[in-house]
């Protein structure tokens, strides 16, 4: 009941939190044409494509010690890990400005808002750093509070810039900057003052946190390629109202992902609790609540395809409404990124996180060749569908891979202990 408890007040907090994008939707659809979304789009790309090299997951390392070591030694861990993060942050600053100045391609953004792309991805994973520790300190109200303000100061501002000032995709971008500024300083402020940052640099903890996490950059690289690249592929091969026009019905399959994010946060400080001193009993009750998720979470991405078919056409302009077409198989897609939030833990706690990234890189190659072929012979669907394909592969190959280091009656029956 605790964990139906928590994860219903993450639900809410996440429902609010991914609802602002759609609420954004009338807005910008009727402001902005496909083209100016597209180049909105493209910068939200960027940011998603940097964040693994930037912030390499580094809150799996809160949930991993949080249960294991005091209070004074979890603030130790923290710090080195801001520590870490300052230098990724900066060196991507660096690495972008240096491609820029050379002329590399920037998809069509101008330079400032390019270089600030590393930034807000460090900001961003500052944010997610408090977030986990809240989870962990089991306070979902504090979790919802932070999570959603953040969303609504980025909505508010984001409107006023674009209708009010006329700053059109810019003033968007401007919303999203400015929200990862304030709240990446609040949450690194909300961490001191509750004692839980120590400024030090401990060897030991960052050769601990290389070993968890840079195994873990090519597999969020690869979530990165699976779940963006398909814009990408778009924007070159169809052209950038192609984009906006995409990222509309992609926005509409990713609701799926509200449900998928709300669940994770409560399964998996329970997940790890259970498994300290796990018994059959608990293995099978593990496994008879992962079905559940399973079923629920395919029946629910069928029924946004069944609503987005009536929604859409009603929140966003005319130019928009052929969006419908990809709903369906981005919601499958996220469908299953959900069941592999659900068994990619097992590996997390068997620090076995090396196959993350050999899985997730195939699933990866197998969706940027599929973009390009089923784009080829389909057109933009072709991206959608690359994407449930390569969102199915990493799914049954990481369970494959977690049942094989950490049994579970995934068939009914496990040996004895």
């Amino acid at each position: 009941m605790r964990l139906i408890s928590a994860a219903s007040i993450y639900l809410g907090a996440g429902v609010v939190n991914k609802a602002i994008p759609f609420l954004l939707l009338p807005v910008l659809t009727h402001v902005l044409t496909p083209e100016e979304y597209g180049f909105l789009a493209i910068y939200q790309v960027l940011i998603a494509f940097c964040a693994p090299f930037v912030g390499m997951s580094m809150h799996i390392n809160v949930s991993r010690n949080f249960a294991k070591v005091s209070p004074c030694e979890m603030a130790k861990w923290i710090g080195n890990l801001f520590n870490v993060l300052s230098v990724t942050t900066v060196t991507g600053v660096i690495v972008f400005s240096v491609y820029f100045f050379l002329r590399g391609p920037t998809f069509g953004l101008p330079g400032l808002w390019f270089v600030s792309v590393p930034i807000v991805a460090g900001l961003n994973m500052g944010r997610t750093l408090y977030m986990t520790v809240l989870r962990n300190q089991q306070r979902p109200y504090a979790f919802g509070w932070f999570a959603v303000s953040g969303s609504m100061l980025d909505m508010i501002a984001s409107v006023v810039l674009v209708i009010a000032f006329g700053l059109g995709w810019q003033g968007r971008g401007i919303g999203i900057f400015g929200s990862a500024v304030m709240f990446g300083l609040l949450a690194f402020g909300f961490l001191w003052c509750q004692d839980l940052y120590s400024f030090n640099v401990d060897r030991k903890k960052v050769q601990q946190l290389a070993k968890v996490c840079l195994p873990l950059v090519p597999h969020a690289l690869g979530v990165a390629v699976i779940g963006l690249s398909d814009r990408l592929f778009v924007e070159q091969m169809v052209g950038k109202a192609a984009v906006g026009i995409y990222t509309v019905g992609h926005n509409f399959g990713m609701v799926v992902s509200i449900f998928v994010g709300a669940f994770g946060n409560a399964w998996s400080p329970w997940f790890y609790r259970q498994m300290v001193n796990i018994t059959n009993q608990g293995r099978h009750r593990i496994v008879r609540y992962s079905y559940m998720y399973f079923v629920g979470i395919i029946l629910l991405a069928m029924l946004v395809t069944v609503v987005s078919q009536v929604l859409l056409p009603l929140v966003v302009a005319t130019e928009y409404s052929s969006a419908v077409q990809y709903v369906l198989w981005i919601a499958v897609g996220y469908a299953f990124r959900g069941m592999y939030t659900i068994v990619y833990p097992y590996l997390a706690y068997e620090a076995r996180t090396n196959f993350l990234g050999v899985m997730t890189g195939v699933a990866a190659v197998l969706n940027l060749v599929g973009n390009y072929f089923l784009i080829s012979l389909n057109g933009p669907i072709g991206a959608a569908q690359s994407t449930a394909l390569a969102f199915a592969v990493s799914f049954l190959g990481t369970w494959w891979y977690a049942n094989r280091i950490c049994p579970m009656p995934w068939g009914g029956r496990i040996a004895d202990e």
